[in-house]
């Protein structure tokens, strides 16, 4: 195991909180699609009343349960999508 210093912490200073990262955004084959995503994550997001389904704040990301790439048939299934928070959308892909 590799040691890793406090670099902040050696220069006085207070360390930076982790920023939460998100997924990349969807990238639409064409407008219809586009429009089609726009559409079902309306629909999850109102399901869920805004609130994250995994720490109960409020979340404006949707996740797909089920990865794209390897279930593209439930890309737009309600069923496969739920909303999160930016934090635990984060940790869901860390």
């Amino acid at each position: 195991m590799t040691f890793v210093p406090d670099i902040p912490a050696l220069l006085g200073r207070k360390p930076k909180k982790p920023i939460a990262r998100s997924a990349k955004p969807i990238r639409h084959a064409s407008k219809k699609a586009a429009a089609k995503w726009a559409a079902v994550r309306k629909q999850a997001l109102e399901r869920d009343n805004g609130i994250c389904q995994q720490c109960g704040k409020p979340g404006n990301d949707v996740h797909h349960l089920e990865k794209r790439s390897l279930s593209p048939a439930k890309r737009y299934d309600l069923a496969n999508l739920v909303t999160l928070c930016r934090v635990c959308h984060g940790e869901r892909h860390a």
